[in-house]
């Protein structure tokens, strides 16, 4: 399939299980550029504790949600507490705090310089990785994070692609190497 149809049918499939008004970010598929909004995010992390640093992002694709990326930091003075920042469809960033019984098991941070495939590329590989399957799906949910994947093995930082149909409580999963553009099996 070319690159061209191959967006087309994306930007068809993703459109139908959300409204216009949640894609007002331009680009492919209407998602977020990480790299764009890192530094922002970041200082709206540094508001709730100086030493915040982001353990996770969630980039929502193909379900309408109030809002277009959700960013989580830990601060190992607040080891109690979670932050996460939320960006909307109008750009804006919001936050959540959620406490904690425990302490929270304080992780390596995500730095940009982990990364080298932001997040609209990560997304166009791992979807025409797996096109075949996302193809069969009517009504696609899911996700695309970067993250420390718990069940690969060293918990590497990884961009995945978590797809669906809506509705069904299973998934496929995908995953990227961020530095190298490789695909990673588990």
């Amino acid at each position: 399939m070319k690159i061209k149809n191959l967006f087309f049918l994306m930007i068809l499939i993703l459109t139908s299980c959300s409204s216009k008004d949640d894609f007002s970010i331009n680009n492919n598929f209407g998602i977020p550029q990480l790299r764009y909004y890192y530094e922002p995010i970041l200082k709206e992390a540094q508001i709730w504790s100086p030493d915040a640093y982001l353990v996770d992002v969630d980039i929502p694709i193909g379900v309408k949600r109030p809002w277009l990326l959700s960013a989580y930091f830990f601060s190992p003075t607040k080891s109690k507490e979670s932050l996460e920042v939320l960006l909307d469809s109008e750009g804006k960033l919001s936050e959540r705090k959620f406490s904690h019984v425990m302490e929270i098991l304080q992780e390596d941070p995500i730095l940009p310089s982990q990364w080298k495939i932001d997040s609209q590329d990560a997304l166009d590989i791992l979807v025409e990785e797996n096109i075949d399957s996302i193809n069969k799906i009517t009504e696609l949910c899911g996700s695309l994070t970067l993250s420390r994947e718990a069940i690969l093995e060293n918990r590497p930082l990884v961009w995945g692609l978590t797809y669906y149909q809506c509705g069904l409580p299973t998934g496929n999963y995908s995953f990227l190497d961020p530095l190298t553009e490789k695909i990673i099996t588990h």
